[in-house]
């Protein structure tokens, strides 16, 4: 059973995201499954092959933005020469990813194409990170696509733009508005499909329809529901109760850092057919380590012990993660706010008074600005000389918090690989007439076997139902749904010639291991009309 790509398809989605409102819909969508089609007819591609357990991975790239680079992570010690401005880490996932000891393969022989470079968005990592010979990728992006950094600024620490420091509300406004834009949406979808077409033709796998992408998402940085923290605020220069981190603030950037996962999820799934694969697991790690936690620091305003796992900004620069004991004397604000404001008298009107800094440096007006000064001033004075990489550092991940990414990256690459090309069709058989069950794991496993074999069964031999699937629904989840495929006529029009692009509504639609509720209209040109209802099962 080959991947069947369906020209110039027109897909109307209606996804639940998780924890959103019943009746939320997905805007319209340009059909993924057309344009894939397009790239890998003018590419010349083949259907994407699942690569054998036992292949040897000789080069691999880690690329994206700061969470793949692993800035600041865990000191200056561990800054990798030759970043170029990259601010690349030794304890960034990617790193300990690949010393761990069960890829395939000599170790000795494994070269990480370390491309990742803090501060990138998507055509960054399109233009100047993927390497001419891997066969396997995997990045993080987006964040910087929706300028997050500035949320954190106007909400949080409101360190520059001064004096009009864009609103809190209107920035997150913002952001919540482009996660729903088609636009943003469409430039997650080009960028993995742009690098899955570049992978596949640099010809760094063998063969190269087995090269595979996987894509991370994000970490909510909050405890959103205790209470510790509504009446604290984390500004640098002058303390008000106008930016305090109450849990409605906390829950909604927890929120938003949600939706961008779910997006860069669902893009994912869409291209899951041509080896795409979302990695999952590790933001569960990060329970009773977020900001605003009391299980991760009893000092809530300055969160600097190791049992917090993001950088604060009185994180003191040093080679652990922070001390165990009796809290941190080190101050990043102040420490910025004495070198770019020298008079004493000046400081004390901006810190007691909450006059505008920008009135004694203009700095502080602008980010651009401020980073520059950093810069500067750090080239200029050694003992302050980490100022920059601190500054950038803040709310990203401690090294031991990425242990957990690059464990579940390693164990989801592991089990993407097939074992062996030897199983019939009758191993991929669930039972005759056992409609019962067939997950997006069980599908993607049958397609494998059927895929080595070279064998062209059909969809329903593959569920196992037999005779008694044809024209009926083939369950897709444990008595929670159902996918019907029929003409107008209701009769069955080849369960086995959609049997692919069924599996890549499955894997769009799958939410936390579920198919949640959906319809989509489907019109193949010339004048094949499919209606897929995803239907519930009571």
């Amino acid at each position: 059973m080959k991947n069947l790509l369906l020209p110039a398809l027109k897909i109307r989605l209606a996804v639940a995201r998780p924890q959103a409102p019943a009746d939320s819909v997905l805007q319209d969508d340009i059909s993924l499954i057309a344009l894939i089609s397009s790239a890998v007819s003018s590419a010349s591609l083949k259907p994407y092959a699942t690569p054998l357990a036992t292949d040897e991975i000789k080069d691999w790239d880690a690329l994206g933005d700061s969470f793949t680079a692993g800035i600041g992570s865990n000191g200056l010690s561990d800054y990798i020469d030759g970043s170029n401005g990259c601010s690349r880490y030794k304890q960034a996932y990617s790193m300990q990813m690949n010393a761990d000891t069960r890829w395939p393969g000599d170790p000795a022989a494994r070269k990480l194409n370390f491309g990742a470079c803090s501060g990138n968005k998507m055509q960054d990592l399109l233009d100047n990170q993927l390497s001419d010979n891997s066969p396997l990728v995997v990045a993080t992006i987006g964040g910087n696509d929706l300028d997050f950094e500035a949320a954190i600024n106007s909400c949080i620490i409101r360190a520059h733009g001064w004096p009009r420091i864009p609103d809190c509300n209107s920035i997150l406004t913002g952001i919540e508005h482009k996660l729903q834009d088609f636009r943003f949406q469409g430039k997650l979808d080009k960028t993995l499909l742009s690098l899955l077409v570049k992978g596949r033709v640099n010809g760094g796998a063998n063969p190269p329809e087995s090269f595979q992408l996987y894509v991370n998402g994000y970490v909510p940085f909050w405890n959103e529901v205790d209470t510790g923290c509504n009446t604290i605020s984390w500004e640098w220069w002058w303390t008000t109760e106008d930016h305090l981190l109450t849990t409605g603030l906390r829950k909604r950037i927890n929120d938003i850092i949600c939706e961008l996962n779910f997006q860069i999820k669902r893009s994912a799934f869409r291209l899951a057919n041509e080896g795409v694969i979302y990695v999952e697991g590790f933001q569960d790690s990060y329970t009773d380590h977020q900001f605003c936690d009391p299980k991760a620091d009893t000092n809530l305003a300055r969160p600097t012990s190791p049992n917090t796992w993001f950088w604060a900004s009185d994180s003191p620069w040093s080679d652990g993660e922070g001390p165990t004991t009796g809290g941190s004397n080190f101050s990043l604000p102040q420490g910025i706010l004495n070198a770019l404001v020298p008079d004493i008298v000046q400081r004390a009107s901006i810190q007691t008074q909450g006059l505008d800094p920008s009135q004694f440096s203009d700095a502080f007006s602008s980010k651009e600005k401020f980073e520059a000064a950093l810069d500067a001033l750090a080239s200029s004075y050694p003992t302050i000389a980490t100022y920059p990489e601190q500054w950038h550092r803040i709310f990203y991940p401690k090294g031991t918090a990425y242990s957990h990414h690059s464990d579940a990256n390693l164990n989801t690459v592991l089990a993407h690989r097939r074992a062996t090309t030897t199983e019939t069709v009758a191993d991929c058989q669930k039972g005759s007439g056992d409609p019962t069950l067939i997950s997006q794991q069980d599908l993607q496993a049958c397609n494998d076997k059927l895929d080595a074999k070279g064998d062209n069964a059909s969809f329903d031999n593959c569920c196992g139902g037999g005779a008694a699937m044809q024209c009926g629904p083939i369950l897709a989840m444990q008595g929670t749904a159902g996918v019907e495929l029929c003409g107008d006529t209701e009769q069955c029009i080849g369960c086995a010639r959609l049997a692919n692009y069924v599996q890549g509504i499955i894997n769009t639609c799958m939410v936390n291991g579920k198919l949640n509720g959906a319809t989509q209209d489907i019109n193949e040109k010339p004048g094949l009309s499919v209606l897929i209802s995803f239907i519930a099962q009571g």
